[in-house]
């Protein structure tokens, strides 16, 4: 068995043999955690010497003193060596101590290389001898070091992040049973989860090298298992990425720890334990998510054969692990050290049978609250489509699709009759967000005391998550979630005071009381009073990112850019009131490249290197095909999904935001536009899409995009900026700021680099 990362030591600092040893150890003593740090010694080709501050005894200071460099080659023994892909810590250390009972002079240290090059170190017995107590400070003063040579170096160490799932047996959790032997029902087990290098055990169908990057902070990962299918002891553990070297397990963040070992245990500390028993024969299944600051990672699923079933497949696999949500390939710290905690992540995916599977995560602090549940293929597509009806009654004043219909808060209506509209549209759409919230998340709370738990923790803006694997029936208009108590079946329902007054102050919604939780309603009250702020939309930052394929790029979390950040729009020309907004963009601080005829548009999208692209143009579709209509009526310019491949349009450096406003939009309804978000995510490298949850008109496109785009431009994280102009169109009394919908991560940020 190849050397385990958890094995080598992690802070290591190199010098070569032409260096003054010295000022390795003075580096080291810069250090907080000095007495943690050896140094690595080269004295001659595949020699080297290890030495930690502790190996500094009295009569090492004299020589020293006396001469810096031949005095540590002198002190340095050799060390004996190991490859990391061949040799097993256990024979090390017995090859170590047999060269030593021979009379070898030889180190107490180890060192690993790969590839002939040291990336690591580990001890092969403990230090002995007398330590210099006072060592840091004497080697702060040595002064006037002679010939320095080259400087210290930070040695990189192994940084494999395969993430690896087994089950192992209930009584013995280090025996893993073979993936062609079926679990057995009511027999205890152990699922195991590792990140490091792969293992021969795992159960992953589709194992990927992760990259090793250059790490930048610690974070932690927080798995969450969820199942219908098995009994679980535990369902929450924690695991601990550093910046170097291996992931690992802290001691009281396990999830299982099995009888008769302590929490200092190899096994426990290199992965986390789950204790799981199946209740039933069939294949069954197990959900394991990853978080990073409470937004969901990665999902697997885990299908297993109990029982005398049939195997999965031909070779007789009976479990297997399916990696089917990612937003990150490496699990670096380097990219999720990026992440903005989160509040909630809410992942729907539609099971095997149809079935409609919601996991819930929700975090104070570092309090995980987490539960499932399932609803029936129809119920949850049901309410979608009346959430979506309630919203197209509000925009043109019918359930169904738009068919030349008329803007219903059109700036032309009169004063009173918006403000009568308003009154009952966001009445009528709390009606529905009631109902839509309580079906999707009350069994995912476990009661009525889980209920007012999510409450209060919701109460105050936060950042949300929606995950899914991106399918139809997958995406729920979250932002019309209304969570604040209220009895919909009332029917004098009225709109609460405090909002009323924040409206008629002028002031900017974003700040007043209500949109800080800290309205009555808030509280709940009155039952019969509704405030907008009980909208998730209104209330939150809400991000919905796109899972990225295997090997593909990671989640972004920044676009950068010199100078100015540049937009290209892509426009249909024979809008009525296209002139006047396509006169005001340039003026929101982009470098602005406009173009229309589909020629235009593509040739601009092939040589231009964007962080936005901007679509001010019809959607359409032809046998459920879907097309963005650029260019003018007399002629057919469209723009279908595989275009952007075909043409080789592609961002992977600038990774763009993509804005699509689609105005008067016939039969492009939301799950045929998600091809546009696939496209655009897969093909181009795009760091997110924005689209609608239903048609609009050009005021609501225009007032919405000329808030948001230059608030991106300012450095407004993207939930943020949305939920501000959502807010923006509150203020003058319309609600359908709630149709926009971010494929993307809530906080992603346009920066200067």
């Amino acid at each position: 068995m190849p050397i385990r990362p958890p094995e080598l030591r992690t802070n290591l600092l190199r010098v070569g043999g032409d260096s003054a040893a010295i000022l390795g150890f003075q580096a080291i003593a810069a250090r907080p955690d000095t007495e943690d740090w050896l140094l690595l010694i080269d004295l001659a080709p595949g020699q080297y010497g290890m030495l930690n501050i502790k190996d500094l005894t009295d009569s090492t200071k004299a020589q020293i003193t006396a001469n810096p460099n031949l005095a540590l080659r002198a002190i340095a023994a050799i060390c004996l060596t190991a490859d990391s892909e061949e040799d097993d810590a256990t024979s090390i250390r017995a090859r170590h101590q047999a060269a030593r009972d021979a009379g070898q002079q030889i180190s107490r240290y180890v060192i690993v290389l790969r590839d002939g090059e040291p990336i690591g170190a580990f001890l092969a017995r403990r230090p002995g001898g007398s330590v210099l107590s006072d060592a840091s400070d004497f080697l702060r003063g040595i002064k006037n070091v002679p010939n320095p040579g080259s400087q210290p170096r930070e040695i990189q160490q192994r940084a494999d992040r395969y993430v690896n799932t087994d089950i192992a047996d209930g009584g013995n959790p280090d025996q893993v049973v073979a993936r062609t032997i079926a679990l057995t029902a009511g027999t205890r087990y152990y699922f195991r989860i590792r990140i490091g290098e792969i293992e021969a055990t795992s159960i992953e169908a589709t194992p990927t090298a992760l990259q090793a990057e250059l790490l930048t902070e610690d974070i932690e990962l927080q798995v969450v298992l969820f199942s219908e299918d098995f009994d679980l002891e535990a369902n929450q553990g924690t695991i601990f990425v550093p910046v170097t070297g291996a992931a690992y397990v802290r001691s009281g963040q396990h999830a299982s720890l099995p009888a008769g070992l302590d929490s200092k245990a190899q096994l426990v500390t290199e992965r986390l334990l789950f204790a799981i028993t199946p209740l039933g024969g069939g294949v069954a299944s197990l959900r394991c998510n990853l978080y990073c600051r409470g937004m969901l990672i990665q999902s697997r699923l885990i299908s297993v054969v109990v029982g005398a079933s049939e195997a999965l497949d031909a070779q007789g696999t009976m479990r297997r692990s399916v990696l089917d949500f990612n937003l990150s390939t490496s699990l670096a710290p380097s990219v999720l050290d990026q992440l903005e905690p989160h509040r909630l992540s809410l992942m729907l995916n539609t099971t095997a049978d149809g079935t409609h599977a919601f996991r819930l995560v929700a975090t104070d602090g570092q309090e995980l609250f987490s539960n499932s549940a399932t609803l029936s293929p129809t119920e949850i597509s049901n309410l979608i489509e009346l959430a979506r009806e309630r919203l197209r009654l509000t925009c043109w004043g019918k359930s169904s699709e738009w068919n030349n219909d008329t803007y219903r808060y059109d700036p032309t209506v009169s004063e009173a009759e918006r403000a009568k509209r308003f009154g009952e549209d966001i009445i009528a759409l709390a009606r529905r967000g009631a109902i839509l919230y309580s079906t999707a998340v009350k069994d995912l709370v476990g009661g009525v005391q889980g209920q007012r738990e999510l409450r209060k923790l919701m109460r105050t803006p936060g950042m949300v998550q929606l995950a899914s694997k991106i399918s139809a029936n997958d995406i729920v208009p979250i932002a019309m979630f209304y969570d604040y108590k209220l009895d919909s079946q009332e029917p004098n329902l009225k709109i609460c005071p405090e909002f009323e007054a924040s409206l008629n102050s002028g002031r900017p919604l974003l700040d007043e009381p209500c949109f800080k939780g800290e309205c009555a309603c808030a509280n709940g009250e009155d039952l019969t009073v509704v405030c907008p702020a009980g909208f998730w939309g209104f209330r939150h930052n809400i991000g919905m990112p796109y899972p990225v394929r295997s090997r593909g790029p990671e989640v972004v979390t920044r676009i950068s850019y010199s100078g100015i950040a540049q937009m290209d729009v892509a426009f249909y020309s024979d809008f009525p009131q296209i002139k006047p907004h396509l006169a005001k963009l340039p003026t929101l601080g982009y470098q602005v490249t406009q173009a229309s005829p589909r020629k235009e548009v593509l040739s601009l999208l092939q040589k231009s290197t964007p962080q936005l692209v901007y679509f001010y143009c019809h959607g359409a579709d032809s046998n459920s095909i879907p097309f963005l209509r650029v260019g003018g009526s007399s002629n057919q310019d469209y723009l279908s999904t595989d275009n952007f491949a075909n043409y080789e349009i592609g961002w992977p450096d600038q990774r763009p935001l993509v804005f699509i406003n689609g105005c008067h939009t016939t039969s492009l309804t939301p799950d045929k536009a998600l091809g546009f978000v696939k496209a655009f995510v897969e093909d181009t490298s795009a760091a997110g899409v924005i689209g609608t949850e239903i048609t609009i008109f050009e005021p609501l496109a225009q007032t919405f995009a000329e808030t948001f785009l230059p608030l991106f431009l300012a450095g407004t994280p993207i939930g943020l900026a949305i939920r501000t102009a959502r807010l923006t169109l509150l203020a003058q009394r319309n609600p359908l700021g709630l149709v926009y919908m971010p494929h993307a991560y809530a906080g992603l940020t346009l920066a200067t680099s």
